[in-house]
């Protein structure tokens, strides 16, 4: 922890939690399943003009634009890789951020941009090896380790609603730490999105053990070796369960108000600009509870060895 002395401390706490993450992602996630629902209407609104102050976007060619099902699903792929994983990374620095009472939030975010810094603290919580328990992650997402006298919860549901926290963080923390490389590629523009496809595992002749269908993104990624050991590149293709995802991002949103809730409490309660929450009036039955993800989600094909040397 860093102990800040600012004489405007408290302004800084006030300005932080004017913010609303959770409509953010709450808005980003509503335009990807708007658009998704309605892409030959924007096909035809296109087609019309679509006009956002002084820009016209207009399609030249007559007639309204057609999206091909497999376009749809590709740009879909692509955008739910994007919106999953900066929510997981936003919920593990904000957690980050707000344990152990931190003086200033928002500055101990600033202050975490070494990157091989944040990918031991994520990897950590991720493999559960620096994460506190279901109590002390209550303090974070729901304002303190028992329910507050007079908020008719009892103990149990509480602490239900705290393990859920914890289990959910976990979760994002190694989806964040585990899709490191699919981020960056899908970023970047460096992933494909391919085909919709079914991979089946099993005996030939016998019903097979595993099924998995669903759009898969490819991208290029290459493993570690120690020296003098060569880095083999690999194609590597990631199925993306879009709906599920959906589910992750809005069980994260609803972890975002209470986070946000408890720290406006702690931080700023008193200030006169008061935030979207004005005390910590959370329900631990909000959160709900999504799909289990097939294990099979991934499948990696080598391309070939590196030379020692090339970068």
């Amino acid at each position: 922890m860093v102990a800040h002395d600012f004489p405007d401390i408290a302004d800084v706490n006030v300005r932080f939690y004017a913010a609303t993450p959770d409509r953010y992602f709450s808005l980003r996630l509503g335009l990807l399943l708007t658009l998704a629902a309605t892409t030959q209407r924007y096909g035809a609104d296109l087609a019309e003009g679509l006009a956002c102050g002084p820009l016209r976007l207009q399609q030249t060619s007559p007639g309204p634009v057609q999206f091909a099902p497999q376009e749809v699903e590709r740009y879909l792929a692509i955008e739910t890789v994007m919106l999953h994983h900066h929510l997981a990374e936003s919920i593990v620095r904000l957690y980050l951020a707000h344990l152990n009472h931190r003086q200033c939030p928002w500055i101990e975010i600033a202050l975490l941009r070494d990157f091989r810094t944040y990918r031991k603290l994520e990897k950590g919580i991720a493999e559960e090896d620096e994460i506190a328990d279901a109590q002390q992650v209550a303090t974070v997402f729901l304002g303190s380790k028992e329910p507050p006298t007079g908020s008719g919860v009892s103990p149990d549901r509480w602490l239900a609603a705290a393990n859920c926290h914890r289990t959910l963080l976990i979760e994002f923390a190694r989806h964040s730490y585990e899709g490191a490389n699919l981020y960056n590629a899908a970023k970047h523009g460096l992933a494909l999105s391919g085909e919709s496809g079914t991979v089946a595992i099993g005996p030939a002749d016998d019903v097979p053990a595993f099924v998995v269908d669903g759009p898969w993104v490819e991208y290029l990624e290459r493993a570690a070796a120690q020296p003098p050991e060569p880095r083999t590149w690999f194609r590597t293709a990631e199925l993306v369960n879009a709906p599920r995802s959906w589910l992750h991002i809005l069980a994260g949103t609803h972890m975002l108000v209470g986070l946000w809730a408890a720290g406006y409490v702690k931080h700023c309660r008193g200030s006169e600009l008061r935030p979207f929450v004005a005390a910590a009036e959370l329900d631990p039955g909000a959160l709900m509870v999504f799909g289990v993800q097939s294990g099979i989600n991934s499948m990696s094909f080598p391309l070939g060895a590196e030379r020692r040397g090339d970068d």
